[in-house]
């Protein structure tokens, strides 16, 4: 039977977790209404937001509060109740272990870290479902905020498939060339990969890094103190940059933190690497030990080890055959596993027994 959701709060209708749940959703027959501010402010939003659905009129069998949709989850809870539909939330992330543990912008003794605590466990208590990324971000979930396990969905995140997919080759001749995309944040392990340039400096191996972010202006003055001449930050990208941006390189690069968090979760980036068709090096991990196959989908090195990461890189530059199969590898499971069609078959088998 056709289920018609509505996708509610205020996402970024181009941001790829959302697009790939509404993509994956469309086609698999159901069809998903919106409900979405650009408001400003909070009780603004929520306005705007309680507006837009009263003017909806169309039935809804279900309402879909997008990621970030933490504090929109009390307004879903009471606009559902009233009309007798389940509420699905997208989690997505921890805001308390986001600004606390990785990040670390605010101590645990800060009101504002407790704040955002309640926030996580009561956006997770209201929901009838709730979605997440992986296995063990799911387990963290039920472990830290004492949410059932069986109101989980694991919906992984893949990338939006409009873009993303094998280029015809743009690589250039001379150095080897390794890619990084993401935002400068501790869970990407910057560091890391310039310790590695560093040993690869006289390797003929050239590194570019696009995006900014928490660490930026750290990793600046680490490379400047390494004198890294092998390694060029290339500034912000746009989305439809990126594509481009992953084609040109030989190697792209995953995430490398050793925090918790770098434990459970897979980056957008390295399902956007996959679906291209680019060798992907990335940290072993539980999740990515979960689902990738070592020396078969990606290369996987040992977290913030930056001589076994430049010892991977120099592999793949060595033994173009072995990188060729790993890129090979990587789009054949992309397309078998992680299309957006195929990535919301729990939440299109639990929609209709709801």
């Amino acid at each position: 039977m056709k289920k018609t959701l509505c996708a509610f709060g205020y996402f970024d209708l181009e941001g790829q977790r959302s697009w790939v749940i509404r993509k994956g959703l469309e086609e698999s027959g159901c069809s998903v209404q919106l409900c979405r501010t650009d408001a400003l402010g909070f009780l603004p939003k929520m306005r705007d937001l309680r507006k837009q659905w009263n003017r909806l009129g169309s039935a809804v069998d279900a309402l879909y509060v997008v990621f970030p949709g933490h504090y929109v989850m009390p307004l879903a809870w009471w606009i559902a109740r009233k009309k007798r539909i389940p509420v699905i939330l997208d989690v997505f992330i921890s805001l308390y272990e986001t600004e606390v543990e990785d990040r670390a912008r605010l101590s645990c003794w800060n009101p504002k870290a407790w704040l955002l605590w309640i926030v996580d466990w009561l956006a997770c208590a209201l929901a009838d479902t709730i979605l997440i990324d992986t296995e063990e971000h799911r387990d963290f979930f039920v472990r830290r905020y004492r949410i059932p396990q069986r109101k989980f969905l694991v919906i992984p995140v893949g990338c939006r498939t409009d873009l993303f997919s094998p280029h015809q080759d743009q690589q250039k001749p001379g150095a080897f060339l390794v890619r990084f995309h993401g935002s400068f944040i501790p869970l990407h392990g910057i560091e890391t990969i310039l310790r590695a340039a560093q040993e690869l400096k006289d390797d003929n191996v050239v590194f570019e890094l696009a995006g900014k972010g928490q660490t930026f202006p750290a990793m600046q003055k680490l490379a400047e103190k390494l004198s890294l001449n092998n390694v060029r930050f290339v500034g912000m990208k746009k989305l439809e940059e990126i594509p481009d941006f992953i084609a040109g390189g030989d190697v792209s690069l995953g995430i490398f933190g050793t925090g918790a968090k770098a434990q459970r979760v897979i980056p957008t980036k390295a399902f956007e690497i996959l679906a291209m068709a680019k060798p992907l090096i990335t940290a072993r991990s539980p999740a990515t030990g979960r689902i990738f196959r070592d020396r078969e989908d990606v290369l996987l090195m040992k977290a913030g080890d930056a001589h076994d990461l430049a010892e991977k890189i120099r592999e793949l530059k060595n033994n173009a055959a072995l990188a060729a199969s790993i890129a090979q590898n990587g789009r054949a499971l992309f397309l078998e596993k992680f299309q957006p069609r195929t990535a919301v078959q729990p939440l299109v088998a639990w929609l209709q027994t709801h």
